[in-house]
């Protein structure tokens, strides 16, 4: 972003606490059900799946959620001497 000449860049993240039996973590099962071939080809073992389904149901259980993260940053305005030679994106 700096490179093509933006400034006040800043980034803000954001995560949630999601709880067992939450959309979250629903979530999270149906993306580690996705995984399980690759996650069992790495050497992860089936009843290690079995334990993180019961925590996915569990509402004792909190996990946080994927991050969200945001980066922004302003075009400077041009000056009338560099109007006619600044770029626009």
């Amino acid at each position: 972003m700096a490179r093509a000449g933006l400034t006040d860049i800043d980034t803000v993240t954001h995560a949630e606490s999601w709880p067992g039996r939450s959309p979250g973590a629903r979530l999270y099962e149906v993306n580690v059900s996705q995984l399980q071939p690759a996650l069992l080809d790495a050497g992860l073992g089936v009843a290690q799946f079995g334990l993180f389904r019961r925590l996915m149901h569990d509402p004792r259980f909190v996990a946080l959620s994927y991050p969200f993260v945001s980066t922004r940053g302003r075009r400077p305005i041009p000056t009338a001497r560099h109007a006619a030679t600044a770029p626009l994106y």
